[in-house]
């Protein structure tokens, strides 16, 4: 179902839809603070580092953590296959998130409308910036059509 309903940012009434939304999940025995260090933990190759992002005080520092730039001087390795399973990886994070009733229920009522992750940090591949210098860049908004795919099966 679809409707003429954009929700084109994940913050205020919709901030549940944000992968910094704290709301913590359990995936197998290990607690995740937010969806964001779920994924970002998935980067690593040891469990040194993935301990150590799972730890991350905020979801903003997770995010640091596991990209390229690092965190306070330490870098993770990132897995050769990440590329190649970074979505699947989201899917399970969203997956389990949504299992929780509260943000469920919030989703599902979310009814038919179109989920854009927008943002303003040049994020093209998981959402859709809409900075001036991006204007004309079309967003692939990644994160907005898994968490719609996981409402359809929830619907």
């Amino acid at each position: 179902m679809t409707s003429d309903i954009i929700i084109n940012e994940f913050k205020g009434p919709y901030d549940f839809l944000s992968n910094f939304h704290a709301y913590p999940v359990t995936i197998a025995d290990t607690i995740y603070f937010t969806n964001e260090h779920f994924f970002q933990a998935f980067k690593t190759t040891t469990v040194e580092d993935f301990n150590w992002i799972l730890n991350a005080a905020t979801p903003g520092i997770a995010k640091i953590m596991g990209s390229p730039r690092g965190y306070k001087g330490r870098k993770i390795i990132l897995r050769d296959d990440w590329d190649a399973i970074k979505d699947e990886i989201m899917v399970i994070g969203i997956g389990w998130k949504f299992s929780i009733p509260l943000l469920r229920a919030n989703l599902i009522a979310t009814g038919g409308a179109t989920l854009i992750e927008g943002n303003y940090w040049h994020d093209n591949y998981w959402g859709n910036c809409y900075c001036p210098k991006c204007q004309h860049i079309p967003g692939q908004n990644k994160l907005g059509q898994i968490i719609m795919g996981v409402r359809d099966t929830l619907g």
